[in-house]
């Protein structure tokens, strides 16, 4: 058994006993976000490292179990006991699977069928926004899309040339995301029909004696000409970092792009990407 995953077995009990705690404390105080804010963080982690190896069906359940405590974070779904005995059912399926895997190296035959039952019952919970997750994750309410129109400005050759219409993406990876193993930049490489890429520092850099290598500070900011569906995969396990949003060209009139310009010019330093790159 190789280093890596002796951790995630040392890791995994703490964080399965993280969730469980919150979300049974959560029965009894359904109006306490910082329960669901430790409940999603520790299956977002659990989902994180998960991915690391070759674990899908616990991939998956832990995927729609972190979907649906950040509908209930974002305050799109409700808590009461049917939800907390679902996400209660996962926790206790992921301890089994992690007693499994530290006896044999591998998930239970029936894990598949397990996984199956479990997703459905999850995604069930979150209803229409299942369906159309990317409707869902496409513009957060309330979301300042300022960003757009300079993104739009900074590149208007690339959207011309598209000839179609385009999502945009603004994707703010967690600090942490190092250890939770996302590489943003890869992440971003693999969103299929990619026709521009930008990368900004999220704030200046600060002084070297403060600075923190292992904290990420990137902002990344893309069009895609692919269908929103399939941008949204790529980032299904980080919905509460991505704002997406569907755009149809022409999207500004071209004083809009001057301001957009002039906006360029006072915002943080970035690195311009070309698409092919």
């Amino acid at each position: 058994m190789d280093e890596l995953l002796q951790q995630f077995l040392i890791e995994g009990p703490e964080l399965v006993q993280q969730a469980g705690d919150a979300l049974l404390a959560l029965e009894r105080r359904p109006d306490d976000l910082a329960l669901v804010d430790s409940a999603f963080r520790a299956v977002h982690t659990l989902k994180g490292s998960a991915g690391l190896f070759d674990f899908p069906p616990m991939g998956l359940v832990l995927h729609a179990a972190e979907d649906l405590l950040g509908a209930i974070r974002a305050g799109r779904r409700t808590v009461d006991r049917d939800t907390v005995d679902e996400l209660v059912g996962v926790i206790g399926q992921t301890d089994r699977w992690l007693t499994a895997i530290g006896s044999t190296g591998t998930l239970p035959e029936d894990a598949g069928a397990a996984a199956a039952r479990l997703v459905a019952a999850l995604r069930a919970r979150l209803g229409d926004e299942a369906a159309h997750p990317a409707a869902a994750a496409a513009q957060p309410k309330g979301a300042d899309t300022a960003w757009l129109r300079t993104l739009l400005a900074r590149c208007p050759e690339e959207a011309a040339a598209s000839g179609r219409a385009l999502v945009a993406v603004r994707y703010v990876p967690d600090r942490n995301c190092y250890f939770n193993g996302d590489d943003p930049v890869e992440i971003a490489r693999r969103v299929p029909g990619l026709v521009a890429l930008q990368m900004a520092l999220r704030k200046d850099p600060p002084d070297l004696a403060e600075y923190d290598p292992f904290a990420c500070n990137l902002v990344v900011e893309l069009l895609s000409s692919a269908p929103p569906d399939e941008v949204q995969a790529v980032f299904r396990f980080m919905p509460d970092q991505v704002q997406l949003v569907p755009v149809a060209l022409p999207a500004i009139p071209a004083e809009e792009g001057q301001a957009g310009h002039g906006l360029l010019e006072s915002a943080t330093r970035s690195l311009r990407v070309e698409a092919g790159r």
